[in-house]
């Protein structure tokens, strides 16, 4: 590989770490269960996802946007978000394994370009035109050497990009993938409720009764403060929506 294909490595590296897309998809989510009143708890791993992917402390917590009207509205957009984040994942492995062979490479040049540098520097001198061939050769091994160390020192470069890349990727998807599970325990409450049959009152605030049924007297008991639930999500896993259905 030429020093101009080593910088190209370095700046794909650069380009792939740039994941202010995904944090602001993950901050933007965060704007819209926050707007939903959400309860803290239940924000706590998609938080950690957003700094995770390189979004501010302030911008998360001044995340808004639209409220979802739906906590299986939220959970697809989690779900797209994460998908994105496993798919930068193994790029991400595969540019490394490509900076760790350059790596190799760059190695092995210079170790050569120096051997190369040290027998020119051995070679006769005695007339004028062998000093000319011998510094014709020095030079020659030298340019060698300093594009080999350029080499390595662009392939490092890349491969600490990546490796911070990686524990990013890393921690942001496992925080999403915590999502689901922390929305189930917040509202496990809720969720027994509704899965039991129950109603909750229609107020428009993301725990909405069904239209033309009539609310359990001990529904709104059960209702912890700003929570934003729908009736109309049935659960066949406590922390994963299934599908919705009108009860």
């Amino acid at each position: 590989m030429t020093t101009t294909q080593s910088s190209s490595l370095a700046t794909r590296a650069a380009a792939m770490a740039d994941v202010v897309d995904l944090a602001g998809e993950v901050t933007r989510i965060l704007g819209g269960a926050r707007a939903a009143r959400l309860d803290p708890d239940a924000m706590t791993s998609l938080a950690g996802a957003a700094m995770a992917l390189g979004a501010s402390s302030l911008e998360v917590y001044q995340a808004t946007r639209p409220a979802y009207g739906a906590d299986a509205e939220l959970l697809e957009e989690v779900a797209e978000v994460e998908d994105a984040t496993a798919v930068a994942l193994p790029e991400a492995r595969q540019l490394a394994d490509e900076a760790r062979r350059e790596l190799a490479a760059a190695r092995a040049a210079k170790v050569k370009a120096q051997a190369a540098l040290a027998a020119a520097r051995m070679m006769p001198a005695a007339t004028a035109r062998q000093r000319e061939i011998r510094a014709a050769a020095i030079e020659r091994a030298q340019r060698q050497v300093d594009e080999a160390l350029t080499r390595i020192e662009v392939a490092e470069e890349a491969l600490e990009i990546l490796r911070e890349l990686t524990m990013q990727l890393r921690r942001a998807l496992a925080l999403l993938g915590r999502v689901p599970e922390d929305l189930g325990e917040t509202y496990e409450a809720i969720y027994d409720h509704i899965r039991a049959g129950g109603v909750m009152p229609k107020d428009g605030d993301w725990m909405t009764g069904a239209p033309g049924r009539p609310v359990a007297a001990a529904a709104p008991q059960v209702r912890p403060a700003g929570p934003c639930i729908t009736a109309s999500v049935a659960f066949s896993d406590p922390c994963l929506p299934a599908r919705e259905e009108s009860l």
